[in-house]
């Protein structure tokens, strides 16, 4: 994910890098770029009797890279540029970015040979996850080997499993619960106004009480020393300066990093994450307001050292929060845009509320076995998903060659992008991408596309780990909030603009008016 730009921290200041050490970059970029050509000459000379069918792409030229790189350039037409490029070339292509190469597949049977592939050899992140290295260190996302397999299976086993999954109820119904008051005093004056902030802290209590026993306001109090820092700023500070390394691509190369300002931030967040890890231990275990201990007491538990416990808390709540907080809030957008499909969602949330069977404690705590009867609801979840897949870019190095087709073989080493709306996007699989239509997600519908025509959460042995649980609290949190409101927006789909920001956001929250129903 690249652009061409000035090397900021975020907030347009042009500092640490000087004039001469951009000059050496622009040598540097130029002088790779030269060598990548020749030895993809050398490359595709070598390849052409083994693979012998050419992969399109854009800017096979000597100027290519550089010629995708501009395209490139703007963060507010990425996306749109990269769709263009799905429906050009098809199921697969091949973009340059700088010196390194990127193979990008592009059809459900090509995603199944890789994603579906259960050899360990295919399973490494691509250069894109360097950055991401560094914050989740050997967290779960960027591990691999034995220490993956391992680790998966104890979250699995400690985290993801049933049981473990309707136990978090509890924290669904009271955080949603907690977002309902916020919402009512918020709207109570009957103006439009954002709530991603809301979407964002309600999403983010609900992670750090998962994995470390604590809300939010807990977890803020253990790095409260630190003057006007907070953990919601530190991890919106920490993904800005991920997202502004990744989106440079000389800011790849860590000695050129360390002289931007922003690398500082990786440092405090590492020795902070690791401080609020360990003393998390210590308010759980002296008398913390829920009974469950948080992910980390699961993991030492089980034997697992401090560091990958701090691994693997931070992984789970970076990569958790963010990416449901942001398909809740467009989630309720489109719910807003299509008030239809918002009656029909109210009309099966109103009969689960109002059944003793599935909801309890005067209708305000809502059973796992409720969210079953949320049909059309957990549809309306699935066609979000699909227009705004919020992890929209997966990317690995394969270690072993990858064979496609008979005449189509990958090598091994090669970078290999998905770009996910390019799938979900495509005509032939979906007519009329561009249009909210749940109905897509009938059982009827589904066991005649191609599993892999949809992957929100990717797919196969690596697939998200905790799909499952983002879609229920997804669904819990809509639940309530369509029970005790209406929702309505004045903001168009046409005038959203979508940043490559490692995920998908919106470059200004939506607007939103929440009318409270009398029940």
């Amino acid at each position: 994910m690249f652009f061409v730009g000035n090397i900021t921290n975020g907030v347009g200041q042009s500092e640490g890098i000087t004039a001469t050490v951009q000059w050496f970059l622009l040598t540097l970029t130029s002088s790779l770029i030269l060598i990548q050509f020749l030895q993809k000459r050398i490359k595709d000379g070598n390849l052409q009797e083994k693979s012998r069918r050419p992969i399109p792409g854009p800017g096979q030229h000597f100027l290519g890279s550089l010629a995708n790189i501009f395209a490139l350039r703007n963060p507010r037409t990425f996306v749109k540029v990269f769709e263009k490029w799905a429906a050009k070339y098809g199921p697969i292509y091949e973009v340059q970015f700088g010196p390194v190469p990127v193979t990008f597949l592009n059809s459900p049977q090509y995603l199944q040979k890789l994603l579906g592939s259960n050899d360990q050899n295919h399973f490494s992140k691509g250069f894109a996850y360097e950055p991401l290295r560094e914050y989740w260190k050997g967290g779960l996302i960027v591990s691999t080997g034995e220490k993956w397999k391992s680790r998966r299976k104890l979250l699995t086993k400690h985290m993801f499993k049933y049981s473990t999954l309707q136990s978090y109820m509890k924290i669904f119904n009271r955080e949603s619960c907690h977002l309902l008051t916020t919402l009512e005093e918020m709207y109570k004056d009957g103006q439009s106004k954002p709530m991603e902030h809301e979407m964002m802290s309600f999403s983010l209590n609900v992670m750090t009480k998962v994995a470390l026993g604590l809300r939010l306001a807990e977890v803020d109090k253990i790095i409260g020393e630190i003057p006007n820092t907070d953990f919601l700023s530190l991890v919106n500070k920490t993904k800005e300066a991920m997202c502004t390394r990744i989106l440079n691509p000389w800011l790849l190369f860590k000695p050129i990093w360390r002289l931007h300002p922003l690398s500082k931030l990786t440092e405090i967040a590492s020795v902070l994450g690791r401080r609020f890890v360990a003393e998390s231990f210590k308010w759980v275990g002296n008398g913390a307001d829920d009974d469950t201990g948080g992910l980390q007491h699961l993991l030492k538990n089980a034997g697992v050292e401090l560091d990958g416990v701090y691994e693997e808390s931070l992984t789970v709540i970076s990569a958790g929060y963010e990416t449901t907080a942001s398909s809740l809030h467009f989630l309720l957008f489109f719910l807003a845009l299509h008030p239809n499909h918002q009656e029909q969602c109210r009309q099966e949330i109103d009969a689960v509320f109002e059944d003793v069977d599935f909801c309890s404690n005067s209708q305000s705590f809502i059973h796992y076995d409720a969210l079953t009867q949320l049909k059309h609801l957990e549809m309306c979840v699935s066609e979000t998903l699909r227009l705004h897949p919020n992890a929209f870019l997966i990317m690995r190095k394969i270690e072993a060659e990858l064979e496609l087709d008979e005449d189509l073989i990958i090598p091994a080493n090669t970078n290999v992008g998905i770009f996910i709306p390019g799938i979900h996007k495509n005509p032939e699989l979906y007519p009329n991408p561009e249009e909210f239509i749940p109905e897509r997600f009938l059982k009827e519908e589904t066991s005649n596309r191609h599993p892999y025509a949809y992957i929100p959460f990717s797919a196969g042995p690596r697939k998200c780990i905790g799909y499952k649980f983002a879609i229920m609290e997804m669904m819990t949190a809509t639940a309530k909030i369509l029970r005790h409101f209406h929702i309505s927006t004045n903001s168009k789909i046409e005038e959203v603009v979508l940043l490559p920001h490692i995920t998908l956001t919106p470059e200004k929250p939506m607007d939103f008016v929440l009318t409270k129903r009398k029940l």
